[in-house]
């Protein structure tokens, strides 16, 4: 049997793609083991512009606005801007009666722009008078202390912006938003909470200095909010992380994800700019794991006559299984769901792939995605579920020992 397996060509490949994997899962282990979240001390109270891009989101609009009302932030050193891009349903109608109280500010856009970087960008120039620009977006709910965590990190000079975590608060509504939870806690938690000065940000939680912003814009990209970060960084910049907490809304139905991923996988996500190349690749890495776990399927179906591989590959797979439940433990709010790691492994690997391979074949003959959320959910963008905010228990455990020195 082993003379047959070195003598099959096949048996290389699988070999080679094993051992690249292994490497892959030695760094992800790397990554996981290095989470630590970060002692704050609130003493830096810069003004603020809170952004909430704003499209058809009659029904969760004021939910978001009633929540940034509510922040533990000096009321005086911060603004709420909605700028609006032509919503069709109550939105205006909503934040009208916000504005007319002077308690936020809002702009509509007379024609809907086709992308939210080249709308904010002139939001921004226009009517954000803050020196740190929070970007956010209207399905999120945030903790009290959301504007007073993210903010902390620009006390260093040197830092350009900075990435919130965000987690899914509809988890419970179903497996495809208990599958996007567990991708949340990976991709937008873990990077967060890990001391590295090149992180990726996500739109619905992420803080950048004016001063940066200037230098760089967020323009026409499909994906702007990582766009701009690689400009940041390329301009000498520090993206940090930190533990500023937001719940967003998920998709929650096969047809939801199906819009969602056919418009995001028809972009390449991997640019790394012309600056810290390295320091950027490694900070991608993580978030190509199911593709990672989508080759082992492969080669554990494709191997089955040869007990080698079969083991190589569920030695890899476990590896891989325990990398995740490290960062998860390490983060906390990710040990719920711990045991569904190896289903999301595989089950949510094959729907991503599934989706993938027509994004990249027949989706270029055959278009099937006009919008990401809109479907039996009537006209509203986001379906408008209750979140779960239990995350924010962690949250204020681990402030009890945090010292508060000023607000006022």
């Amino acid at each position: 049997m082993i003379n047959l397996e070195i003598s099959n060509p096949g048996f290389w490949i699988a070999i080679l793609f094993l051992a690249v994997i292994f490497i892959y899962n030695l760094y992800i282990l790397y990554f996981a083991l290095t989470i630590k979240i970060k002692r704050m001390h609130y003493n830096y109270f810069p003004f603020v512009s809170v952004l909430v891009y704003a499209k058809d989101a009659g029904n969760v609009i004021e939910r978001r606005i009633k929540n940034l009302l509510k922040q533990n932030y000096p009321k005086n050193r911060y603004e709420i801007i909605i700028y609006d891009n032509a919503s069709k349903d109550e939105t205006q109608e909503i934040c009208m009666k916000y504005k007319k109280k002077k308690l936020i500010k809002y702009i509509r856009a007379k024609k809907a722009y086709d992308r939210k970087g080249i709308f904010l960008d002139f939001v921004i120039k226009k009517f954000a008078k803050g020196e740190i620009l929070l970007m956010t977006d209207p399905d999120v709910v945030a903790e009290k202390t959301w504007i007073l965590d993210i903010v902390q990190p620009f006390k260093d000079p040197l830092v350009g912006a900075v990435a919130g975590t965000v987690h899914c608060g509809n988890y419970y509504k179903g497996f495809i938003p208990l599958m996007r939870a567990i991708e949340d806690e990976w991709r937008f938690v873990a990077p967060m909470l890990r001391g590295s000065e090149t992180v990726f940000g996500v739109g619905a939680n992420q803080a950048i200095r004016k001063k940066a912003w200037k230098q760089t814009k967020y323009g026409a990209s499909v994906l702007d909010d990582l766009d701009i970060i690689i400009k940041i960084i390329d301009k000498g910049w520090k993206t940090v992380g930190v533990s500023a907490t937001g719940v967003e809304e998920e998709v929650e139905t096969v047809q939801q994800y199906w819009r969602q991923r056919t418009r995001w996988y028809k972009v390449n996500p991997v640019y790394f700019g012309h600056k810290k190349k390295y320091k950027k690749f490694c900070e991608w890495i993580p978030h190509v794991i199911q593709l990672m776990a989508l080759i082992l399927i492969i080669i554990f179906f494709t191997s089955l006559n040869s007990p080698h591989i079969l083991l190589l590959s569920a030695a890899n797979f476990i590896l891989m299984n325990a990398a995740m439940a490290i960062a998860f433990i390490k983060i906390r709010t990710g040990k719920r769901f711990i045991s569904l790691i190896p289903v999301y492994l595989t089950i949510d690997t094959a729907l991503f792939a599934f989706t993938a391979l027509y994004v990249q074949t027949l989706s270029r003959f055959i278009r099937l995605t006009k919008e990401v959320w809109p479907s039996l959910q009537g006209h509203y963008y986001h379906a408008g579920s209750e979140l779960r905010t239990s995350y924010f228990k962690f949250e204020q455990k681990v402030r009890k020992n945090f010292r508060l020195e000023k607000v006022s």
